[in-house]
């Protein structure tokens, strides 16, 4: 359970400024990505370090539970699936992020999910 607390309070406060990065500077995020998928070495590093983090996520809380804790598991599992799909489907997931990174409601979507789990794993790690 201090695992479950701990992570819970670090996703929290990480998923709230990101989303709210995605709602208030969209332009210039849009600009970030971009960029970050030009270069096949970004997206090296990044499936790299999304690897890391998942196998670390997994490591730390492997267990599936009928409550709060299952999302961080998950969390965990789709960061190693997403540094898995980097580092070797990347012609493949470059353009199908592409097509989804040129979309205006990719990141009002994705801004609103981010707070939005941000605020419920923040609620259960640093009140409940």
């Amino acid at each position: 359970m201090i695992t479950s607390i701990f992570l819970a309070k670090a996703l929290s406060i990480y998923f709230v400024i990101i989303g709210l990065g995605l709602l208030l500077r969209k332009d210039h995020f849009r600009e970030i990505i971009k960029a970050f998928f030009s270069r096949k070495a970004s997206l090296f590093l990044g499936g790299w370090l999304a690897l890391i983090v998942g196998i670390l996520m997994i490591a730390a809380h492997p267990r599936f539970t009928a409550d709060w804790r299952s999302w961080i598991t998950v969390i965990g599992y789709l960061s190693l699936l997403e540094g898995i799909t980097y580092l070797f489907v990347i012609d493949n997931f470059i353009a199908f992020k592409s097509n989804l990174i040129s979309r205006s409601s990719f990141y009002y979507v994705t801004g609103i999910i981010l707070v939005v789990l941000g605020i419920y794993l923040g609620w259960h790690g640093w009140f409940v």
